[in-house]
């Protein structure tokens, strides 16, 4: 029998999750801006980046539900 769904565990896992993306990205532009090679990034340039270099790694990503169903068990 399935177990109910814990969306309060859910909604913290996501929670948890944002703040470390947020805390990676801010750690990017600070080292982008020290070495000099962008003088201002904005937000979604760094995503954009990130999600560059996880798919140059061989991970798929996720960026909006309609690509949730790409997710599989496996």
């Amino acid at each position: 029998m399935a177990t109910p769904f814990d969306s309060k565990g859910f909604l913290e896992d996501q929670l948890e999750m944002r703040q470390k993306i947020d805390y990676v990205l801010n750690k990017m532009k600070d080292y982008f801006i020290e070495k000099k090679l962008y003088k201002a990034l904005d937000l979604n340039a760094l995503k954009d980046m990130l999600i560059s270099f996880f798919e140059s790694c061989g991970f798929t990503m996720a960026k909006d539900i309609n690509d949730l169903q790409m997710v599989t068990t496996t």
